[in-house]
């Protein structure tokens, strides 16, 4: 994670070319890691790519990131030191190097082209870093978000309408601070996963995005959001699908 994010604000500062290609690059490089490390810390292609679309280039975003993610590993190992939780088992995935390559080839071709037409157009809330991660999550045959598409994506629709919501009325017309609008969206949000019974951590980033997103047209992010997560989902579980069905087949 820490790499990722100071990748993508290295990509922003030094990289003169266009957004989509910028998106490409933080793509690969988040896919390399994920490869290299055989892990499955999919949120990572958010952490590189984030940056790029905020236009950020300060260095306060990979310290940002490397200080939470040592203290989200610090409490699970609190909870799970003191008997909370049983304790999570990490093992190392394992990974056919050339089927992962032209998995991330393949996932890359299909993701630039739906950016095309947001990066020219300037509507980038059609693809917002979680969304991407949202891609890559349905695009994996094995992942249990695929039996729960259509709850994952109201969940989604829901993220959005809460956290662009939650800005706009709470923050920008009432005066409330950020953290505020954070909190009430989140708890919203959080409501929606008991009701359908289901939880998606991208979820919970989009629902987060609008606190560091100018207000500005801010009120299209849940329409965009909601054709953007249709749109992705839909391309990801149909063209991994015959690569599922050779696997259930082979494991009969």
């Amino acid at each position: 994670m820490s790499i990722s994010s100071l990748v993508g604000i290295l990509v922003v500062r030094y990289v003169n070319l266009p957004l989509i290609f910028k998106i490409a690059i933080g793509f690969c490089f988040a896919g390399f890691m994920l490869t290299l490390f055989r892990c499955t810390i999919v949120p990572m292609i958010s952490a590189c790519i984030l940056p790029m679309f905020i236009g950020t280039m300060s260095f306060i975003y990979p310290i940002s990131v490397t200080t939470m993610s040592f203290v989200i590993v610090l409490v699970q190992f609190l909870i799970e030191r003191f008997g909370l939780k049983p304790k999570t088992m990490v093992e190392s995935v394992e990974m056919d190097v050339k089927e992962e390559f032209f998995k991330w080839f393949k996932m890359l071709v299909l993701l630039m082209a739906v950016c095309v037409i947001p990066t020219v157009t300037k509507q980038l809330y059609f693809v917002v870093p979680p969304l991407i991660v949202a891609f890559v999550e349905f695009s994996n045959v094995k992942s249990k978000v695929r039996y729960n598409f259509k709850k994952i994506w109201i969940a989604i629709v829901c993220a959005g309408v809460f956290g662009a919501g939650c800005r706009i009325i709470l923050n920008a017309q009432l005066g409330m601070p950020l953290w505020f609008c954070g909190v009430c969206a989140t708890v919203l949000l959080f409501v929606v996963f008991e009701i359908l019974k289901v939880g998606f951590p991208p979820a919970c980033a989009i629902v987060l995005l609008p606190t560091i997103l100018p207000v500005d047209n801010l009120y299209l992010y849940p329409f965009e959001v909601a054709i953007g997560s249709a749109v992705l989902i839909t391309i990801a579980m149909k063209a991994f699908r015959e690569v599922e069905a050779v696997e259930e087949i082979s494991e009969a």
